[in-house]
């Protein structure tokens, strides 16, 4: 009979369990800390270890490597979100690099960073080029300036500067008749306002700048109120009154800088064209049918206007300075200064010419 050997056991010593992996408890840890790439990083080197080893984190590293990836892929499409945002914003900088007086519009009020305006040099109407510190406020609180009117040269990206002077030259010419719309009634503008413009400078003109700024400011106290007076804010019979009045306005802010004595030829010619502005005035006056209360007080005026231009015509035909001084004073005596304050009251406008109504 067959006895089988008796079946081998194996030693019974105790096996120890697998330990945890650090390097996985770690990445986990790291990775909720938010330390961008650590937790990746560590969870990588535990999973290494762990395939070697057998110890135990498999789990934890497998965690800290999948939150810090995610963390982390957030934060790079962030950066690169931001980028883009950023250069965005860069060449929204340099495609619209027009300074703040290029923004400006017609009837906007404002003031200065620095709170004072520059002039280019002593006695010029040009303001600093570098006017692009502007800030627009409502005109009934302190402010530098009001703007009149605004013009633009030709926007052609191939066109040259023209050059300073020409600028100026452009800048003068197309301020005076747009302040002179804006600001109709003369009289009613503080007699510390005057006219000015912003310019752009070769440099703003070459990244399309070129707009030119034309606007009112005092020279004394800051203003505070508005200083539009035109079709917006006026009625029909005033815009017709102020605008009957403008060429004779104009053409006597522009007499000569001389004496009869010294150049008649030129002060005829001023003469001359002082009858006219008071023959064109008066054409006005007549085409037009005025308010009862305001229809004797033109007529009145109209009389007046008849005797001026008419000394005006003679002076404009003096053969001598003697002559022609003896004419126009015939002329300025007639020049119905009393009669206009009327019909402006009848009217309502204001009449105080150069008054001292508060800025």
């Amino acid at each position: 009979m067959n006895h089988p050997y008796p079946q081998q056991w194996a030693p019974a010593f105790p096996v120890p369990a697998p330990t945890t992996n650090g390097a996985a408890i770690a990445s986990l840890v790291l990775a909720l800390l938010c330390l961008p790439l650590v937790g990746l990083i560590t969870g990588l080197v535990a999973l290494s270890k762990i395939r070697r080893s057998g110890e135990r984190g498999r789990g934890l590293a497998i965690a800290g490597i999948t939150i810090d990836s995610l963390r982390s892929g957030l934060l790079v499409v962030g950066l690169i979100a931001g980028g883009l945002t950023g250069a965005q914003h860069g060449r929204g900088a340099h495609s619209d690099p027009l300074p703040g007086a290029a923004r400006l519009t017609v009837g906007e009020c404002f003031t200065l960073q620095d709170g004072t305006l520059q002039k280019v040099e002593p006695g010029e109407t040009t303001y600093s080029r570098s006017a692009s510190r502007t800030t627009t406020v409502p005109c009934t609180v302190e402010h530098d300036a009001e703007v009149a009117g605004t013009w633009h040269f030709d926007a052609d990206s191939d066109s040259r500067y023209p050059g300073d002077d020409q600028i100026s030259t452009v800048a003068e010419n197309k301020c005076d008749p747009l302040v002179d719309g804006y600001a109709m009634d003369t009289w009613a503008l503080p007699d510390s306002v005057s006219a000015y413009y912003f310019l752009p400078s070769r440099s703003s003109w070459a990244v399309g700048n070129r707009q030119i700024v034309c606007f009112l400011a005092s020279d004394a106290a800051k203003l505070t109120r508005p200083l539009r007076a035109d079709a917006t804010v006026l009625s029909p019979d005033q815009v017709a009154y102020l605008k009957a009045v403008t060429k004779l306005n104009a053409t006597d802010a522009k007499a000569p800088d001389t004496e009869a004595v010294k150049d008649l030829v030129t002060c005829r010619d001023f003469a001359a064209r002082m009858a006219e502005a008071l023959h064109d005035e008066s054409a006005q006056l007549t085409a037009r049918t005025w308010p009862a209360k305001a229809k004797q007080p033109v007529a009145d005026m109209l009389a007046e206007i008849k005797i001026s231009a008419g000394a005006w015509e003679d002076a404009a035909t003096a053969s001598d300075a003697t002559q022609f001084r003896t004419h126009v004073h015939r002329a300025e005596d007639h020049m119905a200064h009393p009669e206009a304050v009327q019909v402006r009251a009848a009217l309502g406008l204001s009449t105080g010419q150069g008054s001292a109504q508060d800025v």
